[in-house]
């Protein structure tokens, strides 16, 4: 059956090549291009909003459905991690069925899991929260390719597939085929890893119900897989994946029939006057996800029982376990004998509760962002026309991939609790002697301090700190750039710097560092290089004597954008020892940043926000995928008081709050007075203040 799109308000969409579609209309004219939407008042425009403006203008058009299928993946998969652990708990417990002595397999003797409430009673019991989170890494790491490919290949191919048949029905249901296809056979072993996650089983589960796998995270999982059962076991399951494609071909056509019975707009199509169909849209995907759901639910049952299935392996007896379930027709066959038809719609109660969520979340988040995406962009053309100087270059700095100024000192500085109290005395006399005395007292320690004098003569200085003393030499040639640096320290070493700047080139500069120690007839070398440009700054360091080993970090800006590494490398070894990589976005007033360190163990994202001259606000997220922690997080915000103080408050995820006030009481004296808080042991005496005297003269 066929059906003609009834007339309807020009929508605005994307400009792509759907002339097919228009000729089902009774309007074959193209549809107006984004210039069509109505203007807005610029002048009652923030600076931010007008920045995200121009911003978003630089996304290329066939980065919109991309971008907008992975935000819908990624809202999707926060939203509803808990229930899809639930989902697949259900759907997994009778494949772990236990090997007899005549090597077949027997029907576990008792179900662990029972129901949606029953289900998340045990999770919570067993693994609280952080339970109810199991797999959301590969999760996430699955949705955002899966979406992102899905939407973009579903968009592309509509033309192509009404060419071939011309009927609206099999269009839509070819290309939800098409982008059904692609996407899971990219991502197919990342969701296999996600079960596997979500279905391992606790210490406490009882042996007939244990999964015969443990994993501590994602990377644990991708390589023990591979080690031990090869490049297959990521795309176990891939058959009735394949076979599951028959519902989003359902799915994405009811879809967009409904939407268009509601709202009179097919997919990624919105109303110009910037209306919102928000009932519509919730309508439409209520209904395709429930059609979708129940006609095609048992082939998600079959899919889990084959990802979460060792292959063959050799047991304590010496026996070989077999494969419990061998193809399609052999594992309905002996869920059905040993389990009853019921087996295909385990779960199937806790699927409809999770996927309507799910649904609702991807196709508002789709719908809604590609649309302000589009808003955006065209505002933003609007004002780099009218202010085309409104972009503006950045200057970059060095270390940028591990550490923000802003950010760091933010949630870092000024915070006096970590002492009891410290004392800090400068002072430079008339004739350039420079006098430092320091002093601490720690909460649970002995009281520290340090007395230091720098004596400064031309091309010699003189420097005593803590009872250890260095006499330096200097000697420049401001004509080629050369600076060469002597310091003999009372520890008996000589260090030797040789620096070369802006000889060679404007920006860069070479150094070559050496030590010896007469005591212990050692030496040392290093080698440095740094190229400075206002948007590109690289730096490497190579230790001589070690390896040789050699570190590097570079940080490019444009625009505002800014995209980092770094890495080191022992040459004797021919290895990578560490890497990082970091990218985030810069301007006058605020900053965002998402930093993978430790080996791209260790994951990040910072936000640092001056909203006024008097207030500054940031926050700070980080995982640690190695150590399975949960994500910790750290929230500041700074106001300025007057001109000589502030306050700044913090707070973490593991409920401490500290509090700071400074004030400058004269000319070169401060004073800082601190306190930290446990909100969640208020009762405990974990609890710290301190204060800090500096003064300068």
């Amino acid at each position: 059956m066929s059906w003609n799109r009834p007339p309807a308000p020009q929508p605005v969409i994307l400009p792509s090549s759907d002339s097919h579609y228009a000729d089902t209309t009774n309007d074959p004219s193209p549809r107006p291009p984004l210039s069509t939407m109505p203007p807005t008042d610029q002048s009652s425009q923030s600076n931010l909003l007008s920045r995200i403006q121009i911003l978003s203008t630089s996304i290329p058009r066939a980065w919109i459905n991309p971008i907008s299928g992975a935000a819908a993946g990624l809202a999707s998969g926060v939203v509803t991690c808990p229930l899809d652990v639930i989902k697949t708990k259900l759907q997994a417990q009778g494949g772990f069925a236990t090997r007899t002595v005549g090597g077949e397999y027997a029907a576990a003797s008792a179900q662990v899991y029972s129901g949606m409430t029953g289900t998340a009673k045990v999770i919570w019991r067993e693994e609280g929260l952080r339970g109810m989170y199991r797999g959301l890494g590969p999760m996430l790491l699955g949705y955002l390719p899966t979406w992102a490919v899905y939407m973009t290949v579903y968009e592309n191919t509509r033309e192509f597939w009404f060419d071939q048949c011309g009927n609206w029905w099999v269009a839509r249901c070819g290309s939800s085929l098409t982008a059904g296809a692609c996407s899971t056979i990219l991502t197919n072993p990342i969701w296999v890893v996600k079960t596997r996650l979500m279905s391992q089983s606790n210490k406490g589960t009882s042996a007939a119900m244990r999964a015969p796998w443990h994993y501590t995270s994602t990377l644990d999982a991708f390589r023990k897989m591979y080690r031990t059962e090869g490049i297959r076991s990521f795309y176990a399951g891939l058959t009735p994946a394949l076979l599951g494609l028959t519902h989003v071909a359902v799915q994405f056509p009811l879809y967009e029939w409904f939407k268009m019975k509601f709202t009179g707009y097919e997919l990624g199509e919105h109303p110009p006057d910037g209306e919102s169909n928000f009932l519509g849209i919730s309508a439409a995907t209520f209904l395709s996800k429930v059609c979708a759901s129940t006609a095609t639910y048992p082939h998600e049952v079959l899919r889990t029982r084959l990802q979460t299935q060792q292959r063959a392996q050799t047991s304590s007896d010496g026996m070989l376990n077999p494969v419990q379930y061998r193809g399609l027709i052999k594992t309905c066959k002996m869920m059905l004998k040993q389990e009853g038809l019921g087996a295909f719609y385990a779960g199937i109660g806790v699927n409809l509760v999770r996927a309507l969520p799910a649904a609702m979340t991807t196709m508002l988040t789709y719908e809604y962002l590609q649309r302000a995406i589009i808003q955006l962009q065209f505002h933003g053309e609007q004002l780099k026309a009218a202010q085309p100087e409104a972009v503006i270059e950045i200057t970059v700095l060095a270390g940028w991939v591990t550490e923000d100024e802003d950010e760091t000192a933010l949630l870092n500085k000024d915070f006096y609790h970590t002492a009891a109290a410290s004392l800090e005395l400068k002072s430079k006399a008339p004739n350039g002697v420079v006098f430092n005395v320091k002093g601490k007292s720690a909460h649970d320690g002995p009281i520290s301090g340090s007395v230091g004098i720098t004596v400064t003569r031309d091309r010699y200085r003189i420097r005593v700190n803590d009872g250890r003393g260095q006499l330096e030499g200097k000697y420049s040639d401001k004509a080629t750039g050369l600076t060469l640096t002597q310091t003999w320290t009372t520890s008996n070493s000589l260090d030797t710097k040789l620096e070369l700047e802006d000889n060679i080139t404007k920006g860069l500069k070479t150094e070559l560092l050496t030590n010896y120690l007469p005591a212990k007839k050692t030496y040392g070398g290093r080698v440095n290089i740094l190229y400075k440009q206002p948007n590109v700054h690289t730096r490497l360091f190579t230790d001589l004597t070690k390896g040789p080993t050699s570190l590097f970090d570079v940080t490019v800006g444009h625009e505002g954008f800014i995209v980092g590494a770094e890495g080191g490398y022992d040459v004797s070894k021919a290895a990578i020892t560490k890497y990082a990589l970091a990218a985030g976005y810069s301007q006058a007033t605020y900053s965002a940043a998402i930093t993978a360190t430790n080996n791209l163990s260790v994951f990040s994202a910072s936000y640092y926000h001056k909203v006024s001259p008097e207030v500054e606000a940031g926050a700070k997220a980080t995982w640690d995928s190695a150590a399975g922690s949960n994500v910790g997080l750290e929230v500041a915000t700074k106001y300025k008081v007057d001109p000589s103080s502030f306050v700044k408050g913090k707070i973490n995820d593991r409920g401490i709050a500290a509090l700071a006030y400074n004030v400058k009481l004269g000319t070169g004296s401060t004073l800082g007075l601190g306190a930290s808080f446990d909100t969640q042991n208020l009762n405990q005496a974990s609890h710290k203040v301190g204060a800090s005297f500096t003064f300068e003269g």
